[in-house]
């Protein structure tokens, strides 16, 4: 059962997608351009995007990891460490983490490590976080009242400043 995804993702009206690649030389699971058509998988046409995406993702079928945090880890290792890539980026996009979890118990939980959260902080990389119970999305409700029970809940983190790191003991 896959338990969570993870991913890079940038937008903005105007991205192209092809900069973000040169820029970052890492290349993209998934682009496209304003105002180009997005096609399902049997080439019907999805939509007509109103902004540009460039997104890299990692799911736990990708890799051995177990720990969220490990696999946070594992993707922001093939990103360039040089915060003024990013900056020059997040100048004219918004950038963020995502991370999807899908967990099957109550009361499981996962940690981010503060040198991840330096990470993000030093690139301006928001983090979005949604947590789903159960190994998919929840379905949409057959009735016009929403099932508060399926929906999930989503922390959005828009900056994050870390500037010092007290350990207790």
């Amino acid at each position: 059962m896959p338990w969570f995804a993870i991913g890079i993702e940038i937008t903005a009206e105007d991205l192209n997608p092809d900069e973000i690649t040169s820029l970052l030389g890492v290349r993209p699971t998934t682009q496209h351009k304003r105002g180009e058509p997005v096609f399902n998988k049997d080439h019907t046409r999805k939509r007509l995007p109103k902004f540009g995406r460039w997104s890299l993702g990692l799911e736990s079928s990708e890799t051995d990891e177990w720990d969220t945090n490990e696999a946070v880890k594992q993707l922001i290792a093939r990103f360039p460490t040089d915060p003024t890539v990013w900056g020059a980026i997040s100048e004219r996009a918004k950038i963020r983490l995502t991370l999807a979890l899908f967990l099957e118990n109550f009361n499981q939980g996962f940690s981010i490590d503060p040198d991840v959260l330096r990470w993000l902080a030093d690139r301006n990389v928001a983090l979005d976080i949604d947590i789903y119970e159960g190994d998919r999305e929840p379905e949409q409700p057959e009735t016009s009242e929403p099932d508060r029970g399926s929906a999930p809940l989503t922390l959005r983190v828009d900056k994050i400043d870390v500037k010092e790191v007290q350990h207790g003991g």
